[in-house]
């Protein structure tokens, strides 16, 4: 018996004496896995991309999820809010191939104290953009992430300092830039983004004999929340 009680008490004594170190070693995982669920990284931002469409009722505005057929007449128009520092870029291919940045509306507004703060519409003010008579795709990426993009911008500042006769080139280019940035990407994409309905469940706003206001796209919105990178292609099927 005696051997086992000896056996016995240099086990509780060696435990004891590593014990400080097993608790060392456990907290750093405790403290990664507290900074993830109060959201030190990724992207939260809320979103809407609106059509003000004709319905038997006059104009219907309608949330943009997927890939969309519209008219020549139908309006457009994008609303964005960041939930938290992250980067959000935006921008449009047209059915001849140009490219065009509209959110930010420039490259310098990331660098603000406030643009976090901000409810942003793309185009600003109570513009809207209107399909024209030049039919074909009209293609809008969505790109956020925790940390700037800095290639594509490098790539965006490019095209600016080009001439008109360098558009389209110019245009290909940030297009391939963001196929790149998405195929790097693609482990992270594979993980869906969680979206949320804000205010009432609604596919669209009609008044009649009043215009549409801007906190009207609000009541459409969703937040999208990704860990570190978040894409999406929006494809209007103009006709």
């Amino acid at each position: 018996m005696k051997p086992l009680r000896v056996r016995h008490s240099f086990f509780l004594s060696t435990f004891f004496l590593l014990l400080p170190f097993l608790v060392a070693l456990t907290m750093p995982f405790r403290f990664s896995a507290k900074a993830g669920e109060n959201g030190a990284s990724g992207v939260s931002f809320k979103w809407a991309f609106a059509a003000l469409v004709e319905s038997r009722n006059g104009r219907r505005l309608v949330s943009i999820r997927r890939d969309t057929v519209l008219k020549t007449g139908d309006q457009l128009k994008i609303f964005i809010q960041l939930q938290k520092k992250c980067f959000v870029y935006l921008l449009y291919q047209s059915p001849h191939g140009e490219v065009k940045l509209l959110f930010p509306y420039n490259l310098k507004q990331f660098e603000k104290d406030d643009f976090v703060s901000h409810k942003y519409f793309v185009p600003q003010g109570d513009k809207w953009f209107v399909l024209d008579k030049s039919c074909g795709l009209e293609t809008f990426y969505l790109l956020a992430s925790a940390t700037r993009l800095e290639k594509l911008e490098n790539v965006i500042r490019l095209r600016k300092s080009n001439s008109a006769k360098n558009e389209e080139e110019a245009g290909e280019k940030i297009i391939n830039e963001i196929k790149t940035i998405i195929r790097q990407n693609k482990k992270l994409t594979a993980t869906p983004e969680r979206p949320e309905q804000i205010g009432a469940n609604v596919r669209g706003v009609e008044r009649k004999g009043v215009g549409l206001r801007l906190s009207d796209l609000e009541t459409i919105s969703r937040i999208i929340s990704a860990p570190d990178f978040y894409c999406r292609t929006f494809t209007i099927d103009h006709r």
